[in-house]
């Protein structure tokens, strides 16, 4: 089992459109809550809640649209501080990023050394930040929320760590609905059932919710690195000098990437983006892929860029230092495809597509226009 360190900021969606902790804030997509401060939490404000009702918990509310590229830029200033201590950082997503913790941990004399020291870093970039190390992204996540600033859950620990929590950190509703009419509360509850029963019951999303939640990989084969050079390179000659040409290049490339790996009937897990510039230094980054549209690649490399503006010294903000001049993606870890890209706890980005497709046209046609059948 991998040993992973994660860098949890929390409230990333807020911090990003400028709400501090201590102000009543929220986030909203679609006029639903999706993320409020500690301020707002502490006034009854959750995810999920409309808009109305969340002001109505609390009047003075501050209320902001979600801006995904500002999460994105601003994580950049993290992920750029934590890479100083260790290379290989992976961005799970804006607000929340990975490492794989035994050789950093060797370095740096312990694991809850590490920890802390990756902490205190993102902390002095600016930022609240808890930390936790686990086997697995999953269980590190969760250790990283836990007490105050996080924990070190021992090696072989997972499981017995994870188990008095409860049912909702799986991130499926439904399964964790259903578990619940079945009597089952906790993660401990649901990890004794046996595997093979599990499986026959709620299908391959139900089996890899029980891996995760007995603390093992999602897969019960990890991800491996491609024998085969599978990355795609672009060349600017002459060198870029707006991001934009940039991105747009990106959105092309990862286009070609989808359709190679498609091909051969693999599909990325992990993504690693670097750029190369004209001074000859080269930024890298990975990312957690999960399905990601060519899109949004393309958007993550902007994010990526967005490190190396020149804006506030009299440049514009739209400009990259020195010139790119070349970009270049490549698949770090992959999979055989099954007809579907597997999201980071199990669920698939096709399967959240159709749901939220479905929302819009009962929207539309009334609660009774779309139905969807649902195990009992």
């Amino acid at each position: 089992m991998t040993r992973v360190l994660v860098a949890w900021c929390p409230d990333w969606p807020v911090t990003a459109v400028g709400v501090d902790a201590a102000v009543p804030g929220a986030v909203v997509v679609q006029g639903q809550v999706a993320a409020c401060s500690a301020a707002a939490r502490a006034e009854g404000v959750r995810r999920g809640q409309r808009v109305r009702d969340a002001q109505r918990r609390c009047p003075e509310l501050v209320v902001r649209e979600r801006d995904a590229d500002a999460e994105g830029r601003l994580f950049e200033t993290v992920v750029a501080a934590v890479a100083e201590l260790t290379p290989r950082v992976e961005v799970v997503r804006p607000g929340l990023c990975a490492i794989p913790a035994r050789g950093p941990a060797r370095f740096y004399g312990g694991e809850e050394a590490l920890r802390v020291l990756v902490q205190d870093t993102v902390v002095e970039a600016g930022h609240d930040c808890g930390s936790g190390v686990a086997d697995g992204l999953f269980a590190a996540e969760l250790a990283a929320r836990a007490g105050q600033g996080g924990a070190v859950v021992p090696e072989g620990g997972a499981a017995a760590f994870l188990a008095p929590y409860p049912l909702a950190v799986l991130d499926r509703p439904e399964l964790a609905d259903l578990l619940r009419r079945l009597g089952i509360k906790t993660l401990g509850d649901f990890a004794a059932l046996p595997s093979g029963h599990v499986a026959g019951r709620f299908g391959t999303d139900g089996a890899l919710a029980h891996r995760l939640a007995r603390g093992e990989e999602p897969r019960p084969l990890a991800p491996v690195r491609p024998a085969a050079d599978l990355s795609v390179r672009g060349d600017f000659d002459p060198p870029a000098e707006q991001a934009e040409r940039v991105v747009f290049a990106a959105k092309r490339l990862a286009g070609e990437l989808h359709e190679g790996l498609a091909a051969g009937g693999l599909a990325c897990v992990r993504l690693e983006v670097a750029v190369g510039f004209a001074d000859g230094h080269v930024l890298r980054r990975l990312w957690r892929h999960d399905g990601l549209s060519a899109l949004a690649v393309a958007e993550r490399v902007r994010w990526q860029l967005s490190a190396h503006e020149p804006a506030g010294q009299g440049g514009n903000a739209d400009d990259v230092w020195g010139g790119v001049t070349w970009v270049e993606l490549a698949p770090d870890q992959i999979v055989p495809d099954e007809g579907r890209q597997e999201g980071l706890w199990g669920r698939t980005a096709v399967t959240d597509r159709i749901a939220r497709a479905a929302d819009r046209i009962q929207a539309l046609l009334g609660h009774q226009g779309i139905t969807r059948p649902v195990l009992v």
